[in-house]
């Protein structure tokens, strides 16, 4: 859980209202800002988190 709360913690810095959608399904949680608006230590941060751009739904995805 704590690569959950590790990765939304990076995601919000970037959308500080949290106005950012928020979904799921039966595997994964999908949220967050554009990616190309990221910086590079955030983009590796996440990427070790097990965090994904998902292209389908342009938002950051995780595996639950």
């Amino acid at each position: 859980m704590l690569r959950l709360y590790n990765g939304l913690s990076i995601l919000l810095k970037y959308d500080p209202n949290g106005e950012c959608s928020i979904d799921r399904n039966d595997e994964c949680i999908y949220c967050g800002p554009n990616h190309n608006n990221l910086s590079l230590e955030d983009l590796k941060t996440l990427e070790e988190l097990n965090w994904f751009w998902e292209e389908t739904y342009e938002c950051w995805g995780k595996f639950l």
